[in-house]
């Protein structure tokens, strides 16, 4: 395959602003879906956090985003991030993103919990993750500088001397080894390793595998965000439809079977709570046996405003103006991830990382809702604008060839089985040390099969695996290195903060070796 100046792996909101970004360089942008677009950014049904209001302030939401990271929050990250706000939605403006406006021409902004003030830009009601993908879509494929490669999994990025300079990836004509000056992680988030997320099927953690196995720092892997409010119905591998907190911001309501709302007891924001806390009352609510629901039969012209969700509940039969929607929390966004400064650089020469993929201290303990997508976009051009003024080296291309061992082992799907139903005892809501023990234990014993086809289906589902199992790993290690309890990260045998722990937990997959739970499990 040629060589080209940039590789971004990765097609959703981060991956095809990256590669956008970075004209006119030339970019290989991957894909192991069989079209675009793909990726989380298509279900979010939240919106692009950004101070535009006309009495809002960056100021005002940099003290947000703190406040909801549990003083976990790196205040740089947030400052170049809300800061940069304004220019990112008035670039999208540019691209044709049809953000809801007012009769007056004003955007339409709503608010979301631990938002102090109307913040949140929309596109098509609940449809502004589609809306953002299509919109950035359109520019990618007319971009003269991209090359587009679908049904191309990453398998290892190619390293020497720590620095990244090409990557081997499965293809349905085989494996083949493209090389690049610089490669660009933008896979998404990790949430397929649990039973129940509201993440898509490829989702599957394939970036911080990659990243892990180049030997790079990641960082507060154990700091998982469970959305409060997916609908609980049976899902699809493990998808469940997701009720936007955007409801809650409209004024609906989390209440028992009664119609009781469960959350003014327990927070002084009510529904509009930060989401760990409003997760744990549900979460703890089902576990005892008490059903629970959102109630939106106050919000009106429901199906105009809010199309994508009441063709969601329609589909199950139900009724948002005149029923109870049941709830449950599911596995809804990685706060951790491949550590990352403040240009998306990792601690691998020539490797960098952006979206979920990425820890870049912005999201902390718990993500402020609507900064992902906001996050995606200004590390997009920040990254692009380090590519753009870096060295670009001359590839000196030589034949490589992945290796991995050909022993017998689990095969894929039940590797899968074991480490979901691993994620859903020791993972969840509530963590304690002896659980996380004996789920380290239990998949440090996994070694997965090769498959039995050399399809490309065969081999993208291997890889899956193995990412999978190797980020489970690290994620249950954080869990169990983090002695406290802060924000999306609960344990009951350490239920308190600890300022030991104020700060960003990094390790690589060489932490899990002779580690101390092996000793005493």
């Amino acid at each position: 395959m040629s060589s080209f100046d940039v590789i971004v792996i990765g097609t959703g909101a981060a991956g095809l602003a990256t590669a956008l970004k970075l004209a006119p360089l030339k970019v290989l942008l991957l894909t192991k879906t069989a079209k675009l677009p793909s990726g989380s950014t298509l279900w979010a049904q939240g919106g692009i956090a950004a101070a535009v209001g006309a009495e809002d302030a960056p100021a005002r939401h940099i003290a947000n985003t703190l406040t909801a990271g549990t003083d976990n929050t790196s205040p740089e990250a947030a400052q170049v991030v809300c800061e940069a706000g304004p220019d990112i939605i008035q670039w999208l403006d540019g691209l044709g993103m049809p953000f809801d406006r007012r009769l007056s021409g004003a955007y339409a902004l709503g608010k979301e919990a631990a938002h102090d003030t109307r913040r949140i830009l929309h596109a098509h009601g609940d449809a502004t993750g589609r809306a953002l993908t299509e919109t950035l879509h359109k520019s990618v494929i007319s971009a003269e500088h991209i090359t587009l490669h679908t049904r191309a999994f990453a398998w290892d990025i190619c390293v020497n001397n720590d620095q990244a300079h090409g990557l081997h990836m499965a293809t349905e004509s085989g494996w083949q080894t493209a090389y690049a000056s610089h490669i660009v992680l933008a896979t998404g988030g990790i949430g397929q390793i649990f039973p129940t997320t509201t993440n898509p099927c490829e989702s599957t953690a394939d970036g911080i595998g990659l990243a892990a196995r180049a030997g790079a720092q990641l960082a507060d892997m154990e700091m998982v965000q469970f959305h409060p409010t997916a609908l609980a119905v049976e899902g699809t591998n493990g998808k469940l439809p997701l009720l936007s907190e955007a409801l809650r911001g409209e004024g609906a309501k989390v209440v028992n079977k009664t119609g009781t709302p469960i959350m003014p007891s327990l927070h002084p924001d009510a529904d509009l709570a930060p989401r760990d806390v409003v997760a744990r009352a549900v979460w703890q609510k089902r576990a005892e046996g008490e059903d629970i629901f959102l109630d939106c039969r106050n919000i009106s012209n429901f199906a105009a405003r809010f199309p994508a969700i009441h063709k969601i509940a329609t589909d199950y039969c139900l009724n948002p103006t005149t029923d109870f929607l049941p709830v449950t929390p599911a596995a809804h966004y990685h706060m951790g991830g491949v550590l990352t400064d403040l240009e998306g650089r990792t601690s691998i020469k020539n490797l960098y990382a952006v979206g979920e993929t990425a820890c870049t201290g912005l999201h902390g303990a718990n993500r402020l809702a609507s900064n992902s997508l906001l996050e995606c976009l200004a590390f997009a051009n920040r990254v692009s604008i380090t590519i753009k003024s870096s060295q670009h080296l001359e590839i000196k291309k030589k034949k490589e060839t992945p290796t991995f061992s050909k022993e017998a082992g689990t095969p894929s799907q039940e590797a899968i089985h074991t480490l979901r139903k691993e994620a859903f005892k020791s993972l969840g809501l509530q963590r304690d040390g002896c659980a996380l023990k004996k789920t380290l234990n239990t998949l440090k014993k996994i070694s997965i099969s090769p498959p039995q086809s050399t399809s490309f289906s065969g081999l993208r589902l291997w890889g899956e695996a193995q990412n999978m199992l190797l980020t489970t790993r690290l994620l249950a290690h954080g869990a169990l290195m983090r002695e406290e309890s802060r924000g999306a990260h609960l344990r009951t045998d350490f239920p308190l903060q600890s300022e030991k722990f104020k700060k960003r937990q990094i390790l690589t997959q060489h932490d899990l070796k002779d580690a101390p739970w092996q000793k005493t499990a």
